[in-house]
């Protein structure tokens, strides 16, 4: 297995030996980290059903006019509206102005990507001179912003107000302002929902944490890091020649390997997640018997 070869090589060599216990210490300290902060992390809000309903509503008639007053623009920057704490209605935006063809859209700056994948509010903002400096940075022909005065739910449905500008770049012109008004909300001469019926619809579940890809990554660093960062107390487990000191090192580092595997499943909600987890689990037992055999093998 080319991890025990490496892991070899290290037992042979004092130099990266040193080297590599810093570069663990640091990849498990980055890893707790990132996993309390999945813990502990503020808790944005979400936008409910009818907030994303309205939205999505006000969506289609903006996209019109955006295609009607676009001009000659072609390459847009959309940034983030100011007052939109669940970010629903800046992403919404981005989306589909990047799907439909209308504009050749930026992606968000780095900033905003971190704070979005932090669970952290966006600020947003509607001034022109912060709009100027955000489409030079992305070297585009306009910058799209807004502001929502409202954007709340209520019985019967929600509303949405704001304001949504085109700003030339670079000279900061004001190319078009577009109302955004609508409203789900059915009046007293209309058909009434039930607010029964209304409230029946779940709100879409909150982004669960980090992404599955980034939980397998920190699962497999920790694992194979683990002995390089222990490589002191593994070689003075190993030098008492005891097999109860052995099997005792083999059990701490396989529980750990199940703690981290735990947190790579998410929990035990359905069977995929149990049989993920017992595979995990097993992996890292025998990753850790395979480098207690090795490092048997050196000290003899």
């Amino acid at each position: 297995m080319f991890a025990i070869k490496i892991f070899e090589y290290i037992l042979k060599s004092v130099c990266l030996e040193s080297c590599l216990k810093f570069l663990g210490t640091a990849a498990v300290v980055l890893s707790a980290a990132l996993l309390l902060w999945h813990f502990l992390a503020p808790e944005r809000p979400e936008a409910d059903r009818p907030r994303k309903n309205v939205a999505d509503k006000a969506m289609v008639k903006l996209m019109e006019d955006l295609r009607a007053q676009r001009g000659e623009i072609k390459e847009i920057a959309v940034m983030h509206f100011k007052n939109d704490g669940s970010d629903y209605v800046t992403q919404t935006l981005r989306k589909k102005l990047a799907t439909s063809g209308i504009f050749e859209v930026a992606e968000a700056d780095m900033m905003e990507k971190i704070t979005i994948m932090l669970k952290l509010r966006n600020r947003g903002s509607f001034s022109t001179e912060e709009a100027v400096r955000y489409g030079r940075k992305f070297e585009v022909q306009a910058v799209i912003t807004g502001i929502l005065e409202r954007f709340e739910s209520m019985k019967g449905g929600a509303v949405i107000r704001g304001t949504v500008r085109i700003i030339g770049i670079p000279d900061g012109k004001l190319i078009a302002e577009i109302p955004v008004r609508e409203s789900t909300v059915v009046n007293i001469f209309g058909k009434r929902k039930s607010s029964a019926a209304v409230n029946s619809v779940p709100a879409a579940p909150a982004a669960a944490g980090f992404p599955w890809h980034i939980r397998f990554l920190i699962f497999v660093m920790s694992v194979l890091l683990l002995p390089v960062l222990t490589i002191s107390f593994l070689r003075c487990m190993v030098a008492k020649r005891s097999n109860k000191c052995n099997g005792f090192v083999l059990c701490v580092y396989t529980v750990i390997g199940m703690i981290l595997a735990f947190f790579m499943v998410g929990g035990f909600d359905s069977v995929l997640s149990v049989v993920l987890f017992s595979g995990a689990s097993l992996l890292a037992f025998l990753y850790n018997a395979s480098i207690m055999s090795f490092a048997l093998k050196l000290e003899s």
